[in-house]
């Protein structure tokens, strides 16, 4: 008995198989047949939609979406054929569909650009990006819309301002296309909310920045990022493998013991006789290099423009004095043990400016 129902049902699956296999060809070859299998009048109507064929094909998408109206594609085609106020509600009515018809989305965000709805033209621009289709091309024509519509360029930020999976993304690939001043309100917003963009989404913006000669901006945004400190305090794991462009660098002969305000670096018995650094975006003027607790051991460091690694070899105070001069536009700070020191431990270090400006 058990038997023969397993084999009743293996020859059902096959069956059903076939069928579906038999109708899709058939829905593609255009064949009306297709429509009258079972389960066949969605794809018949897909592929019809495919071909685009105004004839014949009509007829067999109106009888696909009356079978299974679940198909947004076959309301947008019908869509094309209105104007005006029913053309709005099919291209809406596929829209509901799930969001999954990039066509109606696009012709319900031209509608809504058109009648200066920003909010509502945003929703239908951001709909494909949320569903990872085609991001680079919609967002390319979303940024070019928004540099023509100050209200359009004013939902954007509003909305990338707010924590999203979509717009998350769009910071990282598309924000270095943004002005400054929108990045910055942005990040703002993110900080006072407490929703900042992953830490490697901002490291791939930053770096598209600072390759697009705005690293005065990327440094900005890093700053806001940490709560505006000048330089943050010692990395933990994840930021030492991922500095970014304004992130500690710490070799293989450091260590960091410790989080946050109480760490301290730790300078180990090693070959690697390269020294912790970290890249700086200081203003001309004259600073101090502070140090937030007992500094333990002959510590040296070097202090220069641009991406120089001169030798460490002034003595690291309490309090450093330091000069950026005029013209220099970032500056490099290299920290390492004196000749012949072995250990040795750092406090957190801050800079601090030294001229009441």
């Amino acid at each position: 008995m058990r038997t023969a129902l397993a084999i009743g049902l293996a020859l059902t699956v096959v069956a059903t198989v076939l069928v579906d296999l038999g109708g899709s060809a058939l829905a593609r070859r255009g064949a009306p047949a297709a429509a009258d299998i079972p389960f066949q009048a969605t794809t018949t109507a897909r592929y019809a939609l495919l071909r685009q064929d105004a004839g014949q094909d009509e007829a067999v998408i109106t009888d696909g979406l009356a079978r299974s109206p679940l198909l947004p594609a076959a309301l947008t085609f019908l869509a094309e054929k209105f104007d005006g106020e029913r053309q709005a509600q099919l291209l809406a009515s596929a829209a509901d569909l799930g969001w999954r018809d990039n066509a109606a989305q696009q012709g319900l965000y031209e509608m809504a650009l058109a009648r200066g709805d920003a909010g509502m033209a945003l929703e239908h621009a951001s709909s494909p990006l949320r569903r990872d289709y085609a991001v680079a091309e919609n967002s390319r024509r979303l940024l070019d819309d928004a540099s023509k519509s100050p209200a359009l360029k004013a939902a954007l930020v509003d909305a990338l301002s707010r924590s999203s999976r979509w717009g998350d993304r769009f910071l990282a690939y598309h924000g270095v296309s943004l002005d400054d001043g929108s990045l910055q309100d942005i990040f703002r917003a993110r900080q006072a909310a407490g929703a900042m963009p992953g830490r490697q989404m901002q490291i791939e913006l930053q770096t598209d920045l600072v390759e697009d000669s705005r690293i005065g901006l990327a440094y900005a945004l890093h700053r806001i990022a940490n709560g505006g400190a000048v330089m943050p305090g010692w990395p933990g794991a994840e930021k030492r493998m991922h500095p970014g462009p304004f992130g500690w660098r710490i070799p293989a002969g450091f260590r960091v013991d410790g989080a946050g305000e109480g760490s301290r670096l730790v300078r180990t018995r090693s070959m690697d006789a390269r020294p912790a650094s970290i890249r700086t975006v200081l203003p001309a003027g004259r600073w101090v290099l502070r140090a937030d607790g007992e500094i333990v051991g002959d510590w040296r460091y070097a202090f220069a423009c641009g991406n120089a690694f001169p030798p460490a070899i002034e003595l690291l105070q309490p309090r450093t004095p330091l000069s950026v001069p005029a013209g220099c536009e970032t500056q490099t700070l290299s920290l390492t043990l004196g000749p012949g020191a072995r250990d040795g431990t750092l406090p957190v270090l801050t800079f601090e400016r030294a001229d009441g400006r």
